[in-house]
């Protein structure tokens, strides 16, 4: 400026009423707004790297959800097997007790026959006998064998139901997410 505009200027303030001016020079002007534009990109870096570091937190937490979930499904799906494995053991339980049941039946029905066979005077009711005893017999060792496959059976699924306790005890023994505010 001027000294002339400066002196205007103070003249005019005055008339104006006007107690105090003050004067900028134009490098104090630029030096103010460099000053001012170096705090605001240093303020901009700042909540940058913030930004940044939430994102990176709101990422992993993300992945410790999916993961919780994962092994909700798949403990879900261990549950719904072990019940499915339970039902069948309680079905195979029945089958294997009608299966007790008629073979010894059978053994009743058997010892009933060897007596008659005993009381028997006659060769041909004695033949008789001997095939109904045979046919008898064949029935028991059938019912013997299909009751072996049932307990096999029933085994195996004990078996397989251990398993699965096993497995799901692994699932109820992990620690819960971390649902705290971060």
């Amino acid at each position: 400026m001027k000294p002339i505009t400066i002196i205007l200027s103070l003249l005019v303030a005055a008339l104006a009423g006007v107690t105090a001016v003050s004067l900028v020079t134009e490098f104090e002007a630029t030096d103010a707004s460099d000053r001012v534009k170096k705090e605001t990109i240093e303020q901009i870096r700042e909540m940058s790297a913030k930004v940044a570091a939430a994102d990176r937190r709101s990422a992993e937490s993300e992945n410790k959800a999916k993961a919780a979930t994962e092994k909700l499904d798949a403990y879900k799906n261990s549950v719904a097997g072990l019940e499915a494995a339970n039902a069948e053991i309680a079905k195979n339980k029945t089958k294997i007790a009608e299966l007790e049941k008629a073979k010894s039946e059978s053994a009743a029905r058997i010892a009933e026959l060897s007596t008659d066979l005993a009381r028997a005077r006659d060769g041909s009711e004695l033949q008789v006998q001997t095939e109904k005893a045979n046919k008898l017999e064949a029935e028991l060792e059938t019912v013997s064998a299909t009751a072996r496959e049932a307990t096999k059976s029933n085994e195996a699924l004990l078996e397989e139901n251990i398993r699965l306790k096993a497995k799901a005890n692994l699932f109820d023994n992990s620690s819960a997410p971390d649902h705290r505010p971060l």
